[in-house]
């Protein structure tokens, strides 16, 4: 189902579009799990409502977050009107207690590019990588509802996402919580000794962004990289990065790749067999 409507956004633009945007993306069905059901985003409701869960969890509760989204009550930039949103609904309530944020080539060259390269130089990314691969994002879940189901769900549609589109990559920023350059390179250290970075994909930050200042140290041994990171690294993704410092999100940011190829047969097998939707 598509819907025509203008979304506003906190720069006081305003797009008039169709929403979604390359609506052949977007799975069809829906798949229920108890008191939870697993879709896609189809209006602008929804759109609204995965804003207003994103500001609810990223702005009040993590205190990250754009500061433009306390003005708006939602989190809302100009990458939304054009990516699908997967969404899991409280069946009892309609209410969205989980959203996780996709873009396909097609989508970001309708915006004019993928969110991850206003921070990353895209110069040195492979172009099968680009071709066939799907950047992800802005994943939350509200904190009553933070399950072993509902985060299954999400996996679930993100794998019910990538065969959809038969993408083999998934893309984008992972972000750990700080402003602190020294946070971004301990973790980068960290991190390459644990063997988590990619062997020949690297990409730069760009020049605004980069973390250069490493005199502070302070409590950075304290720094742990939040579940959701832990997970793409688990996965089997590499960073392909230096640190990026996001200073509008109040975040370190690395770029990650996993290639779908690199699974382990038994999270293949958990994510994307037996991952049967139904008509909506």
């Amino acid at each position: 189902m598509t819907q025509p409507f203008e979304l506003p956004l906190a720069s006081e633009r305003r797009f008039a579009l169709t929403y979604p945007v390359h609506a052949s993306g977007v799975p069809a069905g829906e798949l229920v799990a108890g008191r939870y059901k697993l879709r896609f985003a189809q209006t602008e409701k929804d759109l609204l409502d995965v804003q207003r869960l994103r500001f609810e969890v990223f702005n009040l509760e993590l205190h990250e977050g754009l500061d433009s989204a306390y003005l708006l009550g939602r989190d809302e930039d100009e990458f939304d009107a054009f990516a699908h949103h997967l969404v899991v609904e409280e069946r009892i309530t309609g209410r969205i207690v989980g959203t996780y944020r996709f873009m396909t080539k097609a989508q970001a060259d309708a915006r004019g590019g993928f969110y991850s390269e206003t921070e990353f130089d895209f110069r040195a990314l492979p172009r099968d990588v680009l071709e066939r691969g799907a950047e992800i994002g802005r994943a939350c879940v509200a904190a009553e509802h933070r399950n072993g189901r509902v985060i299954h769900l999400l996996w679930k549609g993100l794998a019910r996402y990538l065969a959809w589109n038969d993408a083999r990559y998934l893309f984008g920023c992972a972000s750990v919580p700080g402003t602190d350059p020294a946070i971004g390179h301990l973790l980068e250290d960290r991190l390459i000794a644990q063997g988590h970075r990619h062997d020949s994909i690297f990409l730069q930050p760009l020049p605004a962004l980069r973390c250069d200042d490493r005199a502070s140290e302070a409590a950075t041994e304290l720094v742990a990289l939040p579940p959701l990171v832990e997970s793409y690294l688990g996965f089997g993704a590499k960073i392909c990065s230096r640190p990026a410092l996001d200073l509008a999100f109040k975040v370190v940011d690395f770029f990650v790749i996993l290639d779908l190829h690199d699974l382990q047969p038994t999270i293949r097998r958990s994510f994307f067999e037996k991952n049967v939707w139904s008509e909506a």
